[in-house]
This record gives structure tokens, sequence and C-alpha cells, in this order.
């Protein structure tokens, strides 16, 4: 069974071709950007359901994410060597696919800021921990946003430039919230808590979880932002088979209106 891409419209499907789906971003309210585990990538049209695939970069292209005006992909390298994973940058206006600066050990899972301006990844190594980035879009600034001797993950940030991510910094991973370099554990749970996705406005996080025992994807909604009380989770798939990596569609007005 490969693993495809689902709408939560009812759980709709939104991909059916035979190859597993390890990432996707939001093109437009009607179209998505997807990656597969030997590199595809496709722009899936969800109201005729075609899946165009665009030119094959590299079979090792890991975890691409497309920046919210389409103009860039972000991506890393998978490596049969250990520590060599690297971060590229691929210009679709101009073909233009550049390597971004390489740090010590490997860099991987980048994510755009909300502003597009920026994006975070990962760095680190498999003998040691994880921190999160952030960097200029070619790479020449690039600085720290959470480091510690644990394994950071999966970081998102929402409208606002509050900073979501996963850790295991309690023993287990839990999502945790970055303020204002304040940082604060969201979740409690003696299992897995991870891959933290804001809503447009800021005040829901979605993640998946191993609560009911299968990964699905739940939500903790803030009630209070003065005083940062947030709602219990609460369960919002419900699938036997499990569900993972939410990616919320935030709007873009422009876009939407053109595709009308």
């Amino acid at each position: 069974r490969q693993r495809q891409m689902c709408i939560r419209d009812r759980d709709r499907q939104a991909t059916s071709t035979d190859y597993d789906k390890t990432r996707v971003s939001w093109v437009s309210k009607n179209k998505m950007f997807v990656n597969g585990v030997q590199g595809q990538m496709t722009i899936v049209d969800l109201s005729s359901g075609e899946e165009k695939p665009l030119p094959l970069i590299s079979s090792h292209v890991n975890d691409a994410v497309l920046s919210k005006d389409g103009r860039y992909i972000l991506y890393s390298t998978i490596s049969d060597t250990s520590d060599l994973n690297r971060l590229y940058i691929l210009d679709r206006n101009s073909d233009k696919n550049t390597a971004l600066p390489k740090r010590e050990g490997l860099q991987f899972d980048p994510a755009w800021s909300s502003d597009g301006r920026h994006f975070y990844f990962v760095a680190g190594d498999n003998r040691g921990p994880y921190s999160l980035w952030q960097s200029s879009l070619d790479g020449g600034d690039q600085r720290p946003v959470v480091k510690n001797r644990h394994h950071n993950l999966d970081i998102n940030e929402s409208s606002g430039g509050i900073l979501a991510y996963s850790s295991n910094q309690a023993g287990n991973y839990d999502i945790w919230i970055n303020e204002n370099g304040q940082t604060r554990r969201l979740t409690e749970y003696e299992g897995y808590d991870g891959k933290p996705n804001w809503s447009g406005d800021g005040k829901t996080v979605y993640f998946e979880s191993t609560r009911n025992g299968v990964v699905n994807i739940w939500s903790m909604t803030v009630d209070d932002p003065d005083t940062k009380a947030w709602h219990k989770p609460v369960q919002i798939t419900h699938s036997d088979q499990g569900a993972r990596l939410p990616v919320v569609y935030v709007g873009d007005q422009v876009r939407d209106t053109q595709e009308q």
C-alpha cells in the first residue's frame, strides 16, 4: 500500500500514483505540490485529479517544499554516506539549482517562514543532537533558533512568528513552541507527538500523534492568548491505517482568484 495524500473534506483521496508521498505543500486552494519517496515532484490538481510530474532533479531529492509564491523549491539530498545530506534551492523561473552553504553534519527538513522571506531547517548528525536553524534564501545568513542537547525537528512558523516544533527534551517527542525566544512545552504525552502545522490565524496547531494507538491527526487551539491557555488535544482523523503530515491551507487571495 502506497502512502497517498488525502484532503480533510470527508477524507477524500487526492493522489493515486504508485509511489509513497513524503512531503506536501499547497500551491493554491485547488492545487498541491507533492514530493515522492524517489525524488518525484508533482503538481496535483484537486479538481480534476490530474497529477502533473515536474522534471526529476535527482532520485535523491528529499523533503521538498514549495515557496508560497511558487517560485522556489527547497529540498535536501539523501546521501548513501552518513552525515552528508545537504540543502538546495531551485529557482523555477530560471531553472537555477543552487547548493546552499554546508554546515557540519546533516542539513534537512527545510520549512518556509510564514512570509516566505527566509526558511528554517534541521542541522546535526546521527551521533548528537538536532538543532533548528533559520537561513536567508541564499544561505549567507544562518543562525540557530533552537539549540540544546536534544533532538528538535519539524519546525513550522505561525503567521505571528511563533515557532512550533517537536522535541524529545522531556524524554519523548512532544510539541513545543518558541515565542520571542521563550520556549514552552505544548503537549504532554508519554507516546509520540510530531509534525506540527499552524492554522492560518495562528490559534490552532495540528500535529500527528499516537494517542489512540495509531498515528492520526490531532489539534490544539489557544483559549486565551494573554494567559497562554490552550484546549486539550482533539482528535481530527480516525483512520485505522493512520494519518500523518498535516499541512494546513492558509489561503492566498491572488492565486485563488486566478483559479476562479
